[in-house]
């Protein structure tokens, strides 16, 4: 008798302990799968090459690249020769923009930087109607990341931007024109295909 009383007193603490051991297990949290990606949001998805209008505003100045063919243009600096390398460099470093945060149901676009929906900065990165414009606000020092608000998507939705984008775009027209030397090899290069072309016209008898 006095047996079976210590083999059931045995049996009760295991029971305890397991069910102790169960209820610590169940109040952890399960182990986030660490190849999981972090959500992120898509602000832009062209590709460099796909770019033909490129516009950077700010308080200071506009550059507005417009791409016919091969060649890049400025509208306000029509009178230089654009570096077709240079600008798709830039483009490369900005492309595709995510953003890894968002901020919902804004409705007071003042704290984030925006004085009615605009920001200090506005860049427009586009293919006809695919790409987008998108108006940048205050810097947030905490998180290292900029507000910006996309034209194109929600219209009380304010996303971060990380602070390299900014200093991409803080450009001037001197940053993205073509040196004398490319020039000139430039200029060189047309006259010898023209040269060319024109020696191997058929010669008509006079």
């Amino acid at each position: 008798m006095e047996k079976q009383k210590k083999q059931l007193i045995v049996l009760l603490i295991i029971l305890i302990i397991a069910a102790a051991a169960f209820l610590i297990l169940s109040k952890i949290p399960p182990k986030e799968d660490e190849d999981s990606e972090e959500e992120s949001y898509t602000l832009n998805d062209l590709n460099a090459e796909e770019v033909t209008d490129f516009v950077i505003t700010n308080e200071d100045k506009t550059l507005t690249l417009k791409k016919n063919g091969d060649e890049w243009k400025c509208e306000e600096y029509s009178d230089k020769a654009i570096d077709t390398d240079k600008v798709t460099s830039i483009l490369k470093r900005l492309l595709p923009i995510q953003s890894e945060n968002r901020i919902e149901n804004i409705t007071d676009y003042s704290q984030y930087g925006f004085d009615a929906g605009k920001g200090s900065i506005e860049v427009k990165i586009k293919n006809g109607e695919k790409g987008s414009t998108i108006s940048i606000g205050d810097y947030n020092n905490i998180t290292s990341s900029y507000y910006c608000i996309v034209t194109e998507m929600d219209s009380n939705t304010v996303y971060t931007l990380e602070g390299s984008f900014v200093n991409n775009i803080d450009i001037t027209i001197d940053d993205i024109t073509a040196s004398e030397t490319d020039t000139e090899t430039t200029e060189t290069e047309n006259e010898v295909q023209t040269e060319a072309e024109t020696e191997s016209e058929p010669q008509t008898e006079s």
